[in-house]
């Protein structure tokens, strides 16, 4: 038996998540072929960052806390 994705985000998404589901299928499908779409970008260079091992559970609300 298959499922289509929309019975599926019936199933089990909210409404916030369900209108950006068409969304994010389109900028995937013009992502794939921006030209097509008149669209060109130059990639930005990645953002540096730290790698950071706890050794042991952390809330992340502190993480997110921290600068």
């Amino acid at each position: 038996m298959r499922i289509s994705g929309s019975c599926i985000r019936e199933m089990c998404c909210h409404r916030e998540t369900k209108n950006y589901v068409p969304i994010i299928l389109a900028l995937t499908l013009i992502a794939k072929d921006a030209a097509h779409y008149g669209i060109s970008a130059e990639p930005e260079q990645p953002v540096e960052t730290d790698t950071v091992k706890p050794g042991r559970a952390i809330d992340l609300r502190l993480v997110a806390e921290t600068n």
